[in-house]
This record gives structure tokens, sequence and C-alpha cells, in this order.
């Protein structure tokens, strides 16, 4: 047996090993102790012939004090014992289909003689004969008989993985966890989105998890969201992707008898002296700072009556006709019979509506569904 260089690298080379009837591809060959030989080669390579050394000066004859240590693909039919393979379940159910090797190698397009080694490599492994062999045909074992029925078993379970896997990987089948704000569940942006999608990917299980915009930024940490609409603040999505869609106008909430309801249209600074229901800057910096910042420029700081966690808590608490508040215009669509919604006046604090998701997805329902919500962004709601 040789082997004979057909490419070199530094410290490795590739060659081919040919001998006691093997062609083989042989890679990763490296230049080791001549005291490691046994515990280097296969049994069927110890009493090879290593032609040539490489050495940090080139390719050259062996040295007597290295040899290489050989990584190789074995041929067909030449497989260490204890490597079965699907491979071979496939070769052999052919087989058993067919009841013939020829007629088997003929389908399987592949020589006679390997098929029939690769059958005898699997009874080795196997430990017991599958087939009986006639000069006509072949004719499974009672051992056979169960060693086929257990082998379709296996193939057809790796063929419905397979599949499966196939379209998970596809975005066809899965899981997406799609979270969102409070306001963001009354923006018809929103809820068409995830509508569209649920109605183009019937089989994805769709979880939606709502919460604050900063209890959201903590489930990406934790992967417990793919995909989320937020109201972020600057910085706060930097570790994200983030695409901003659209800012949304805000408008006061107001109990139905109060006096600046009658109006069409309320400047800011008429609500100077009114005490205001706000949602806790803890819960979402973007929308409180707006709010404040809004009030400042028209002069005065808002007197806060009341914290509520959640926007729609907000919108209750103003029905009760402690105090008002300011609210992005989506939520006007929770329609409460003793609250009445007016625009403010320019100029007027918006509230951003960002589409949120982890930079490299683990799946692929997160980015199918960015680009199902960005598609939208044109579109007439």
């Amino acid at each position: 047996m040789s082997v004979a260089p057909t490419a070199q690298a530094r410290g490795t080379a590739v060659g081919t090993a040919s001998g006691s009837g093997l062609s083989c591809d042989v890679r990763s060959i490296a230049w080791r102790s001549l005291r490691d030989r046994s515990a280097i080669l296969p049994d069927r390579f110890r009493d090879a012939e290593i032609g040539f050394a490489h050495t940090p000066r080139g390719l050259r004859r062996r040295d007597p004090e290295a040899i290489f240590r050989i990584s190789y693909r074995p041929c067909p039919g030449q497989e260490e014992p204890g490597a079965m393979e699907l491979r071979h379940l496939r070769y052999f159910v052919a087989v058993v289909d067919d009841l013939s090797i020829t007629r088997a190698a003929e389908r399987l397009n592949i020589a006679q003689p390997a098929l029939s080694q690769q059958i005898k490599n699997l009874e080795q492994e196997v430990g017991t004969p599958l087939l009986q062999r006639f000069s006509r045909g072949v004719a499974l074992t009672e051992p056979g008989r169960a060693f086929a029925e257990e082998a379709r078993a296996i193939l057809a379970s790796v063929e419905r993985a397979t599949t499966r896997a196939r379209r998970i990987g596809g975005g066809d089948v899965g899981q997406i966890r799609i979270g969102f704000t409070g306001s963001a569940s009354f923006h018809p942006f929103v809820t068409g989105a995830i509508r569209d999608y649920r109605a183009l990917h019937p089989e994805v299980q769709v979880e939606l998890v709502e919460e604050v915009t900063a209890r959201l930024l903590v489930a990406f940490q934790d992967r417990r969201v793919d995909v989320a609409f937020l109201r972020p603040g600057p910085g706060e999505t930097d570790h994200l992707w983030a695409h901003h869609l659209f800012d949304e106008a805000m408008v006061v909430a107001l109990p139905a008898g109060h006096p600046l309801a009658a109006r069409e249209a309320i400047a800011l600074p008429a609500l100077a002296d009114e005490a205001f229901i706000v949602y806790p800057r803890q819960n979402g910096r973007v929308l409180y700072d707006s709010i404040m910042s809004a009030c400042a420029g028209a002069g005065f700081t808002p007197r806060i009556a009341q914290n509520a966690p959640q926007l729609s808590s907000v919108v209750n608490l103003v029905e009760t006709g402690i105090a008002l508040a300011i609210v992005p215009q989506s939520m006007a669509r929770l329609a409460t019979e003793g609250v009445r919604y007016r625009p403010i006046a320019p100029p007027a604090p918006t509230a951003p509506m960002v589409l949120v998701r982890e930079p490299e997805p683990e799946t692929p329902h997160a980015t199918i569904f960015t680009n199902l919500v960005l598609s939208r962004l044109n579109r007439p709601e």
C-alpha cells in the first residue's frame, strides 16, 4: 500500500491510499513519532508503507523517525465495525423489497459487489445473518424479518423528522411568540398584521404576549418572545433589530362630563390646572417622557393624581372622574361610555410604534412575520 500526495500544506498533506483492494481518499495527514504508529493507524493501515513525509522544509521521502497520522474516508464496503448508518438501512430495505441484491443494486445505481459487501458489513454489525443467499436471489432469515420491520420504522421516522424540520425551517409549522404593549393591541395596524400572518400560516402556533415595554425588553433577554410591537425609548433597543413603523398621535381622554369634553380639540395649556392619570415611566419611558415634555413646552408640569400600570387601566380610571389622561389615539378604540377622546391642538405629543426582534432569529418565523409587517406599511387600513 502506498500514499501518493495530491496536495500539500504546512504540517498536513492530502493523498490517495491504495492497495489491498482499496482506493480511498485520505484526509488530514500529519507526521508523528513512529512510536505512536499502533495507536494512530486503523488496523488495515498499520502495515502500510508510508512513502513520504511532510516537514517544515517541504515534502520528502519517509523519515524513519516519523510516520503519518491518517484520517481517512472509507471506501464503500470497507467501513470500520460499528459504523452503521442510515444508508445501510436503506440498502437493506431495498434488497428486501426486491429480494435480489442485483436488482436492488441497479435501482440504487451502485455496483452489485459493493452493495453485497455493505449488506455483509451490516450483518457483521448486527451479529447475525439477515439474509439467506441463493443463486437467483435472497430470502429473509427470521432475524432479518425483525430487522427489516425496525429498519422501515426508523427510516419512516427519519423521513417524518426531516419533513418537519424542513417545514419549520421554511416557516410552515412551528411557533411564534408575538409581544405587544397594551396600547399596541388597540391599533388596527398591529391587529391586522397578526390576523394576516395567522391566515397565511395556519399551522404555525401563535402565542400572544401582552406586557409593558420594559418587561417585553426583558422577555427578549430571556428569549420568551420572538418579535414585538413596542414603544421603546432612545437606546433601549440598540442590542436588538428594530424598525420604526410610525408615530401615533396622542389624544386627551376626559370624563364625559368634563367641560373640556365639549371642545373639538384641546390645546395643552388648557390642561395646566387639571389632575392627570399617568402611565408610570418605569413601564414605558417614551410615553411618559413625551407627555411630560409636551406639557413642559406648554408651560406647565402635570399634577399627577394617580398612576396606572396599564393604559387600559388609565382609561378606566378616567371614567371614574378623578382626573384626565393623555393616551395614544388607538386607545380611543376602547369605547367607554363615560370617557370622551379629543385631539390635541398642534404641537401635540406622539408615541412611536416600533417592531423589534432579535438580530439573528433562531427560527424563520420572526423574519417571515417581520417581512409581512413591513409589506403592510404602505397599505391603507
